[in-house]
């Protein structure tokens, strides 16, 4: 009789931490999708390049040292032009990187407790 009881706790607690587990899992899955999902938006639309040519060549201009600035340029337009191009490529090819590399890191929050989360639930089918 004394084992009947003891069997039920078991069967109880086993059920519980079945279950337990398996939420946790898939929660760490929807987060690591909503995750990867940013990632991917990021990846296919990255942000903007934030400073206009204008304000980019605002650099170049002579300051005198009473702090006014003049009309000359210290170097050409042209190389004002090429820096700027490659300022902004630089800029997007970053957050292009930054995007695949947190898509990749997020994707481990769906592939490493998936097979948790099977195993779980082939537990829960076997009770």
């Amino acid at each position: 009789m004394t084992d009947q009881p003891k069997k039920k706790d078991y069967d109880l607690m086993r059920s519980v931490f079945i279950y337990v587990m398996m939420i946790i899992t898939l929660v760490m899955m929807i987060g690591g999708g909503v995750a990867v999902a940013f990632a991917l938006v990021d990846l296919i639309a990255p942000p903007l390049y934030y400073m206009s040519y204008q304000d980019f060549k605002e650099r170049y201009y002579v300051v005198t040292p009473d702090g006014q600035k003049q009309d000359t340029l210290t170097v050409d337009e042209e190389k004002i032009r090429a820096a700027y191009e490659l300022e902004k490529a630089d800029y997007y090819n970053k957050h292009v990187l930054d995007a695949q590399r947190s898509a990749l890191r997020n994707l481990a929050w769906i592939i490493i407790p998936l097979p948790v989360f099977l195993w779980m639930l082939r537990m829960r089918r076997a009770t």
